[in-house]
């Protein structure tokens, strides 16, 4: 749904067929050349292509571009493309450069002049742990003892440093993401024990801890290879996007974008769910318990399961991971909330922020610092409703694993608080914060009367609130209104765009906005009334 420059169909006629029936090379009368150039960029519009020689001709035959190829259009799977390419701009749908775990669980092959070397973890901490240095192992196969243990050759590394190092050989493995075909991993890193002792002597598990006798799991499943977080990242986006996609074409309301619950997940989401979401956990805050069934599929498996028993207060794409680690504070969701589905925008006040020197500055509470307080008054409320979802992270985090005040986290209390690991990430563990041992998302709750109620109640609670308020149904329609028309609505538009917004409101379907607007005059005559181009 590019831009365009339209041109007027008359050549349409011309490169039609000479042998076709009742077409003389001249030109159509004025009508018809203009039903032509309506249904070209009808065509243009709602499936991304020309029209086809047999539509050109029955607009011919009938005069007129009849509803009922409207609707075709409408149904067609280039309709869906343009549908999914409408909600990739709006959400800004990929995660490209998003990393899923740390090094630890990570296999890379060798490159450049170790080219052909077998697996190996990344980690420099881990080929320590199992070599005695920075190092991989042997390019050939692996040694086992009589009772299975891999067998190493100690050999000094770097030559002449005096450095010894044990290195083993590899073995071969069939991996999770190619089943049916084997790679050679290093023998360390190919280990399928469930638990092992760490360098401190306490015991770990295998599949989110690091120990000299822990590796990758059964067929590499704890561990990401070269292309498979690519794999999953792109699964994670396709499962918002195929929200959005699928209740526009299915025809349902379009409020289930933002408040809906009917998900579906592939094969690379569930192997995900299942083995990799406690893999390197400082880094990407992650659950096995996404808030849904997650059924029991094989990696390579890609078409899309239903997701059942939802719970945790998920609400449409915005509790799915394609949203939530695009957007990985609780206030880019709400700026990304509020621009996409509301079409508001928070803005500076005229004149900027006061210096950093200015003392107001000193205020921890940015709906009272000055300057800032312009935006986060609302702002901040608006991203409480994420408040029970991980920042950094794709967790739901409910009140059974995250109570608000947990005794644990409160320095005051124990000792471990600041250094426990969940308590750092997801609680306030600054013994001088009157919030100390609250979940994060509370701070300042007591200082705002209706923000715990505001956590509490989630995403759902603001898309509702949107939606009762009509600005979603305003926003929804105007942005169908200036996407079709290739232009900013202005005040002539107003009430058209109103009239459709209240049809909008009886049933939301998209599909029935787009049809309307497409059939309106403002879009059938926008090129020879010379709208269409800037």
């Amino acid at each position: 749904m590019k831009k365009r420059v339209h041109l007027v169909v008359m050549a349409a006629v011309a490169l039609l067929p000479l042998v076709a029936p009742a077409l003389a090379q001249v030109c159509e009368e004025p009508s018809v050349q203009s039903e032509l150039q309506y249904l070209r960029r009808l065509s243009l519009d709602l499936r991304g292509h020309l029209p086809s020689h047999d539509e050109y001709l029955r607009v011919i035959d009938d005069g007129e571009v009849a509803g009922g190829l409207v609707d075709e259009m409408l149904s067609s799977d280039g309709f869906i493309h343009q549908i999914r390419a409408y909600h990739v701009d709006l959400l800004w749908a990929n995660l490209g450069r998003q990393r899923l775990t740390n090094n630890n669980f990570r296999l890379v092959a060798g490159r450049g002049r170790n080219a052909g070397a077998p697996l190996s973890s990344i980690s420099l901490g881990k080929r320590t742990a199992y070599r005695g240095a920075q190092v991989s192992c042997r390019n050939e196969p692996a040694q086992f003892d009589g009772d299975g243990n891999i067998m190493t050759v100690e050999e000094e590394s770097p030559p002449g440093s005096g450095n010894i190092v044990r290195r083993e050989g590899y073995v071969e493995v069939e991996p999770y993401w190619a089943p049916g075909t084997t790679v050679r991993v290093c023998a360390f890193d190919a280990q399928t024990n469930e638990r092992g002792t760490n360098a401190q002597g306490r015991e770990v598990l295998c599949s989110q801890g690091t120990a000299p006798d822990c590796g990758c799991g059964p067929k590499l499943a704890w561990c990401f290879g070269d292309d498979s977080e690519d794999t999953i990242l792109s699964a994670m986006v396709e499962q918002a996007l195929d929200v959005a996609v699928r209740t526009v074409t299915d025809d349902r309301p379009y409020t289930d974008v933002i408040n809906g619950t009917d998900y579906r997940v592939n094969g690379p989401l569930a192997h995900y769910y299942r083995h990799l979401t406690s893999a390197g956990p400082n880094f990407v805050a992650a659950s096995s318990d996404p808030g849904f069934n997650v059924p029991d599929l094989s990696f390579e498996q890609r078409d899309w399961v239903p997701a059942t028993e939802v719970k945790y207060g998920h609400s449409g794409l915005l509790t799915l991971p394609g949203f939530l680690l695009k957007f990985q504070s609780n206030r880019g969701r709400a700026n990304r909330f509020y621009e996409a589905f509301l079409c508001k925008s928070f803005v500076a006040p005229e004149g900027g922020l006061p210096a950093s020197t200015d003392p107001c500055n000193e205020e921890t509470d940015l709906t009272k610092r000055c300057g800032c307080a312009y935006c986060h008054q609302a702002v901040e409320p608006a991203a409480a409703h994420w408040g029970r979802w991980s920042e950094a992270g794709l967790a739901p985090m409910p009140d059974q694993r995250f109570p608000r005040y947990n005794r644990t986290c409160d320095p005051s209390e124990s000792r471990q608080a600041g250094r426990n690991f969940a308590c750092r990430r997801f609680y306030i563990t600054d013994e001088e914060n009157p919030y100390a041992g609250q979940l994060v998302a509370y701070e300042f709750a007591d200082d705002h009367p209706g923000r715990a109620e505001i956590i509490e109640t989630g995403p759902s609670a603001l898309a509702q609130t949107a939606i009762d308020t009509g600005e979603f149904a305003s926003c929804a329609v105007s942005r169908m209104w200036s996407l079709f028309l290739d232009r900013e609505a202005n005040s002539n538009d107003m009430d058209a765009i109103s009239a459709l917004t209240a049809t909008f409101k009886n049933g939301y379907s998209l599909r029935d906005v787009i049809r309307s607007v497409v059939t309106r005059p403002e879009y059938r005559y926008a090129a020879l009334m010379g709208q269409e181009e800037d």
